[in-house]
């Protein structure tokens, strides 16, 4: 799980290792105050300094998911961003679950 606030124009990246290939999947559970708050959700290979996506949903709202598979053991990462609707701060959970 990852959890924290997004700002205007902000994004926040999560680095996270599998140990095998398979299915990912990263839920965006929670978007507090307004859930139908429009947000991007990323999942990607996180290149030691930032995530690099793969994969992007730019109109993630509170229960969206993002599916995705790894060929093998690895760093992954998700990342959150603002696609220009964020005006006030708003919190987020995001659940991943990975091989």
């Amino acid at each position: 799980s990852f959890s924290g606030t997004l700002t205007r124009n902000g994004a926040s990246s999560y680095a996270f290792v599998t140990s095998a290939s398979g299915n990912i999947q990263a839920s965006l559970t929670t978007v507090a105050p307004n859930a139908a708050l429009v947000v991007g959700l990323s999942l990607g290979t996180w290149n030691g300094t930032g995530c690099q996506v793969v994969l992007t949903n730019d109109k993630a709202v509170q229960g969206s998911i993002v599916l995705g598979t790894a060929t093998g053991s690895g760093t992954l990462c998700v990342r959150i961003f603002d696609v220009g609707n964020v005006t006030d701060p708003s919190t987020y959970l995001i659940q991943v679950t990975h091989p």
